[in-house]
């Protein structure tokens, strides 16, 4: 009886609401009295709307509330053949009796977004009632080379979203690692891309100490395996430059900044500002503010691998082409990924 637009929103709270949008009463589902909590984080948990890692009686965050509604989109609606009789007990407690299981809404085949290794589920999730023009394609991949998701409503495309990689990698990686992390039954030709373009294929092996050519210190490389086993490595590089030029967005163009010759629209940094960037296909993808330490004295060096200046250690990035500047001695400012 109090709306409290101030007050704080938990997540059994929240869950409650995505429950009872789904499909679920809150009267049958005993979301009322004592046990309400431990009943909504029952449903919410089974049927698949909990974000992981969160607490749900705990207040949520803006991010956690959206990735729970994302997550109700795609959960499975219900319905109750038959919703009991209200009992009233001699304490005055109302009681629903007989009431049986939340059922699955059945699903035209003709109308089903989602798929188990070709098949249609025959389910009806949240987005197929309310959402009829949704779709999702798993097929894709972004500009990266990342497998994807790309969603529409009807012809018109709302994003394309790379999937989490099942390993990742920052720094040289070997062949049985990789096997080990997937989880590999067999020698697998993974396929590779850089920076958005393919490349050679490399051999996933049990027990292979060959190394990923194209993997390195501050190079991301993430491993995707299939249903099938099959594998993708994603190579994506850190570049560091200087913005040497900051064009001020005009007739329709939006402003953008100029770094190592390639053009990048953003409002942020301002001309000298160093950056680190990623490329895909030729152009740059991401852009952030490199990170400065200024005037540090070389202590020592350690072949090409790393050095300590001020009594911190550095790892030379797979990227660095000035390594010949480290000397002992030497007072630098140092640019970090």
């Amino acid at each position: 009886g109090n709306f409290d637009p101030e007050g704080e929103l938990t997540g059994l709270a929240f869950a409650k609401m995505m429950l009872v949008a789904l499909g679920y009463d809150a009267k049958v589902a005993n979301y009322v009295g004592n046990d309400w909590a431990i009943n909504v984080a029952a449903d919410a948990v089974n049927a698949g709307i909990a974000p992981k890692g969160i607490v749900l009686a705990d207040a949520m965050t803006r991010e956690q509330a959206a990735q729970m509604a994302f997550q109700t989109l795609t959960a499975d609606m219900v319905y109750y053949t038959n919703k009991g009789t209200t009992v009233i007990g001699s304490d005055g407690m109302q009681v629903i009796v007989g009431a049986s299981a939340p059922v699955k809404v059945a699903n035209s085949t003709t109308d089903d977004y989602r798929t188990v290794k070709g098949d249609k589920d025959e389910v009806q999730q949240f987005c197929e009632k309310y959402f009829s023009d949704l779709s999702v394609n798993n097929n894709g991949s972004d500009d990266f080379g990342r497998p994807s998701e790309q969603w529409k409503n009807g012809s018109k495309e709302i994003g394309t979203y790379a999937s989490t990689a099942d390993a990742s990698y920052t720094e040289e990686v070997k062949s049985k690692t990789i096997y080990s992390d997937l989880g590999l039954g067999e020698t697998t030709k993974a396929d590779v891309i850089v920076d958005g373009k393919t490349a050679a294929d490399f051999t996933v092996k049990k027990g292979d100490d060959t190394k990923l050519e194209a993997s390195g210190n501050g190079v991301l490389v993430e491993a995707f395996v299939d249903n099938d086993d099959n594998v993708t490595l994603v190579v994506i590089n850190t570049y560091v430059g200087e913005i040497s030029k900051v064009t001020a967005a005009k007739d329709g163009d939006d402003r953008y900044v100029t770094v190592d010759g390639k053009k990048f629209e953003t409002e942020s940094f301002e001309k000298d500002d160093v950056v680190l960037y990623t490329m895909a296909d030729g152009e740059i993808q991401t852009m952030t503010l490199a990170e400065v330490v200024e005037g540090v004295e070389v202590t020592k060096t350690t072949g090409d691998s790393s050095f300590v200046a001020d009594g911190e250690t550095y790892k030379y990035s797979a990227k660095m082409s000035n390594k010949g500047d480290v000397k002992v001695d030497s007072v630098l400012d140092l640019y970090l990924d």
